[in-house]
């Protein structure tokens, strides 16, 4: 009852109680709440104890382990702290350790003396994938302790120059991919680093989804850019055929079209958006009448889709550029797999003919032309339709129809700072609608042909002459044809009496044929100045010769044209980190046209402002110049027969736009936002 007066009057009456509490609250925390782990070890190597005491507790540890391999520990082990277990592991091995960046980092005792003594240290590398040794692209490699990353080549390749003399952590990163950290000892001197990336491949529980989503696209911080992860097609709906350009389509900024596979980026048509594969340039994008892409998803290793404000080192349209790469194959083992779907069927193989040479190979075919199932004819029914070649009953068209393309590339890897490339491809489509039909008074025969398609041959060879030093020699052709012959013949039937309302016999002949070739020669260069600035600059030649030719029996504003012209460009931009923060990328681009015998200057410029909040704001601007634009055919019948001719800046004007765009970015853990103007 007398603790119920308050608790003055109890710690009064019972002060020496109180007193003694305080003391073993005070005196004897540590042996009430602490915990104490225990190891033993025995003739262990110092890095197998450091990796089994890392998963132990849970920890990160960064050492350099063929170093402390040689090391042997014989020793039991009982602390109550991380720091204390760590140091009593390395006692006598004149190693230390330092807390960053979320890591216990293992170093040498004299390190510690040379954190203040900076150095010059040049590392490169390649990132490649670790199952089939496939180059990365654009891989992103983090320096976690320095705070900044630079992205790899097209080729996979890396190089960058620090000032620091103590061990460095990197993380490699790449869409679809694991990223993967590593240690740069001290005593790195300009080695070559081979850094090894595994895929993400998610494990699905019998009811759950157990493992978070692969990201599809990756959006840059330079204004308009972003990377499309290829292993994702299978995963998005698609119109009986896995499609390159429908996926594409899905991204803001492209528009989609339900009925056609072609990419208009941020308002242009089709035409005005260069799109590459291995170097070379491709014209006709599209099969099945524009339904589906003209290019085989599983060739594809990876995809730069820039919507306008797009570098130097791109020119030759006004809107966008979609730069494809293929894959070079698996380098461990032979690999086969293929489909068949509503509309085609498909076979891509993967070869290692050696340890230094890889091959791939990839073909597609529709057995429309064979069996026609109920998703080709509705394609078919809606693109041709029925037509009335004579007055009288309606003649329904059953065409046949199918397309087909094929993709080679031989890859040759001498070392790893050289790599040897040929590439090859093609595709065509054949519509044939030829007839048969008659009536009370004619007999009507026509013979209606149409095939078209585009071919593609590029050599590349690509080196890095130094840590610092990149180039990659392009050289080889592309090209696109369309050829149109129809011949109608009309002959009197004699079984009615009635007078014919045309004479007979009658003959209508069209014959029409559009043909483009293109031979390009390219040499571009990469030199890493230093950690804040990296130099691109290169030069280019190419030859368009294209002819039209239309025979037919009526007059049209195009009958019989043929050109051709050289394009010589040389372009220089450099990259320029000012900052953690600030980064801006002024380069401009030259070109002489051999149509107009004038120069034109292209000037470009880019920037990205990252905060401390996770906010990006983006700008670019510039000027871009076309000087091979699509033109219409006029006609009554059949697919849409657009062809491809020369600018003279008279007859056929140099296309020319200017962009202007700005953007903000935000990410914070699973949200992504962004919008550009």
């Amino acid at each position: 009852m007398k603790l119920r007066t308050g608790k003055s009057s109890f710690i009064k009456r019972n002060k020496h109680i109180c007193v003694l509490l305080f003391f073993i609250v005070f005196l004897f925390p540590v042996k009430v709440y602490s915990q104490t782990f225990t190891f033993t070890f025995k003739d262990a190597p110092v890095s197998k104890a450091l990796t089994e005491i890392a998963q132990n507790l849970e920890i990160r540890i960064a050492f350099d382990a063929g170093e402390l391999q040689k090391l042997k520990l014989s020793k039991t082990i009982e602390e109550t702290s991380i720091v204390a277990i760590l140091k009593s592991v390395l006692e006598g091995t004149g190693y230390d350790i330092r807390y960053m960046h979320n890591t216990y980092l293992v170093i040498k005792n004299e390190e510690f003396s040379k954190i203040a003594d900076f150095s010059k240290k040049t590392i490169s590398g390649i990132v490649f994938d670790k199952e089939t040794g496939e180059r990365l692209p654009y891989a992103s490699v983090f320096f976690s302790g320095r705070n900044f990353s630079i992205p790899a080549t097209v080729d996979g390749t890396f190089s960058v120059e620090i000032y620091d003399s103590v061990s460095s952590i990197i993380q490699v990163r790449y869409l679809g991919y694991f990223p993967c950290d590593t240690i740069i000892p001290s005593s790195f001197e300009n080695n070559f680093l081979k850094i090894g990336l595994r895929k993400k491949v998610h494990t699905l529980d019998p009811v759950n989804i157990t493992e978070n989503k692969i990201d599809i696209i990756e959006v840059s911080n330079e204004a308009g850019h972003l990377t499309f992860n290829p292993a994702r097609f299978s995963d998005l709906p698609n119109y009986g055929e896995t499609d390159v350009f429908r996926a594409l389509q899905m991204i803001p900024g492209i528009s989609w079209q339900e009925n056609s596979a072609q990419l208009n980026i941020r308002g242009s048509s089709a035409d005005q958006n260069l799109v590459t594969y291995d170097g070379f340039t491709l014209y006709n994008l599209d099969h099945f009448f524009g339904v589906f892409s003209a290019l085989n998803p599983n060739v594809i290793k990876n995809i730069q889709v820039f919507r306008g404000g797009f570098d130097s080192h791109y020119g030759e349209r006004i809107s966008g550029i979609v730069d494809i790469t293929g894959k070079t194959g698996s380098q461990q083992k032979p690999q086969f797999y293929g489909g068949i779907n509503l509309i085609s069927a498909n076979l891509t193989a993967e070869i290692p003919v050696s340890k230094k040479i890889t091959l791939v190979a990839a073909g597609r075919r529709a057995f429309s032309d064979i069996y026609s199932s109920w998703l080709a004819d509705e394609i078919l029914s809606h693109k041709i339709g029925q037509s009335l070649r004579f007055p009288g009953p309606a003649n329904i068209i059953e065409p046949e129809f199918y397309f087909s393309d094929y993709n080679l590339k031989l890859t040759y890897t001498p070392n790893a700072k050289e790599n040897i490339a040929v590439s090859a491809y093609g595709a065509e489509d054949n519509l044939n609608s030829s007839n048969s039909s008659s009536n009370d008074q004619f007999d009507i025969n026509t013979e209606d042909l149409n095939k078209w398609g585009n071919n593609g041959l590029g050599i590349s060879w690509k080196k890095q002459w130094n840590p610092k030093y990149f180039t990659n020699l392009q050289l080889g052709h592309s090209g696109y044809f369309n050829d149109y012959y129809n011949q109608t013949i009309i002959e009197n039937n004699n079984s009615s009496e009635q007078p014919s309302p045309v004479p007979a016999p009658n003959e209508d002949i069209t014959n029409e044929t559009n043909k483009l070739t293109d031979y390009f020669l390219s040499f571009n260069n990469k030199y890493f100045v230093n950690q804040k600035n990296q130099l691109e600059f290169g030069i280019a030649s190419r030859y368009n010769r294209f002819t039209f030719y239309k025979d037919a029996s009526r007059d049209f504003i195009y009958s019989n044209l043929k050109s051709s012209a050289f394009l010589y460009s040389g372009y220089i931009q450099d990259q320029i980190n000012i900052s953690d923060k600030l980064s801006v990328k002024p380069g401009g681009r030259i070109n002489l046209y051999g149509q107009t015998g004038k120069f034109y200057f292209e000037p470009r410029f880019s920037a990205s402002y990252q905060t401390e909040n996770n906010f990006i704001f983006k700008v670019a601007t510039g000027r871009y110049l076309q000087f091979l634009n699509k033109s219409a055919s006029e006609q009554t019948y059949g697919y849409n027969r657009d062809f491809w001719v020369l600018a003279d800046d008279e007859t056929h004007p140099i296309i020319r736009s200017n962009h202007y765009i700005s953007g903000i970015s935000y990410k914070h853990d699973r949200l992504f936002f962004d919008v550009e103007i």
